[in-house]
């Protein structure tokens, strides 16, 4: 039986597009397939694509390629994925400094991460007229959790549901403390929410510079307020390549495959200069550089250390 993943053949970037800066990328692996999603800036405007692969290595074309230029949007990104029960769930955020659009948040679901629903307004009755972003979803005890990032305050709220469609409340905003009880001054975006061994872990990229910080909840999910505290907070350590040394480890995230080889993989981007023709803020009003970033994967078994793709495995410690 083949590997679950060739490591040894993978070499970081994975991914790379001549005429897209990419960001924000989330996996999930279905029926033999991995599915990537993923933020493509350009001059213009950015769009929320998904490509299929078996092996890291060869890419299909986009399974689709989304920009909400129908809808009006300057564009469409952050992506996150995760699975509830007998369906898929994609959130992202439409982008840019509108102040006659401000961003919202949708999702779309998926049997197979192939057939699509059409894209859904989320969290429309907490968020209407803010610019918001980053959406990511959990659920648990029957209820719908949503983190989000509020852009005036740039801050993380959380809000519950008893469905996606239905009314949302907030319930607050959290604490993300790392292992000395103190949070760690950085802002916190580009969200996941994950359940480890039974307990909840937030996923988030902590910044300035953005590198990813893995949190893991106090309580048990059950109570609303359980989702308000974080704590035992550390930065996943990276480690630096050719292709990475300006930006190692941007909007990453977290799959655990230890079912399939034991191992828990990242996925992230990073780039290696500041280019002149770099995507400054595309359609916002302040610059910031969005480009060129590329995809690449590490993995790991204890969630501490990390091997970036292709670096073998010392199976004696890892």
């Amino acid at each position: 039986m083949p590997p679950f993943i060739d490591w040894a053949n993978l070499k970081n970037p994975i991914l790379a597009y001549d005429q897209w800066s990419i960001k924000d990328a989330c996996c999930a692996w279905w029926d033999g397939l991995f599915t990537v999603f993923f933020s493509a800036f350009d001059q213009e405007r950015s769009r929320v694509a998904a490509v299929t692969t078996a092996d890291f290595c060869t890419y299909s074309d986009f399974l689709f390629c989304l920009d909400g230029r129908a809808d009006g949007h300057i564009g469409l990104c952050s992506p996150d994925i995760s699975r509830v029960g007998d369906r898929h769930i994609l959130t992202l955020n439409s982008w840019g400094d509108d102040p006659e659009n401000p961003n919202q948040l949708f999702y779309m679901q998926s049997p197979d991460l192939v057939h699509w629903r059409e894209r859904r307004p989320l969290a429309v009755n907490l968020t209407r007229g803010a610019r918001v972003i980053d959406a990511a979803l959990a659920f648990d005890h029957g209820v719908w959790f949503l983190v989000y990032k509020d852009e005036k305050s740039k801050r993380p709220l959380f809000a519950t549901a008893p469905a996606l469609n239905g009314k949302w409340r907030r319930v607050g905003l959290p604490a993300l403390l790392m292992a000395d009880g103190r949070e760690n001054g950085l802002t916190h975006e580009n969200f996941q929410m994950l359940k480890i061994d039974g307990q909840w872990r937030l996923l988030s990229t902590d910044y300035a510079p953005h590198h990813p910080y893995l949190y893991t909840m106090a309580g048990t999910g059950e109570r609303a307020e359980d989702w308000l505290r974080w704590e035992n907070g550390y930065r996943l350590e990276i480690p630096e390549e050719a292709f990475n040394t300006v930006d190692r480890d941007n909007a990453a995230a977290l799959c655990d495959w230890r079912a399939h080889d034991g191992y828990f993989y990242l996925i992230y981007v990073g780039k290696s200069e500041e280019r002149r023709d770099e995507f400054r803020g595309t359609a916002s009003r302040r610059p910031w550089p969005r480009g060129w970033n590329k995809l690449a994967l590490a993995r790991s078994r204890d969630l501490v250390r990390w091997h970036p793709a292709g670096v073998p495995t010392d199976e004696s410690t890892d």
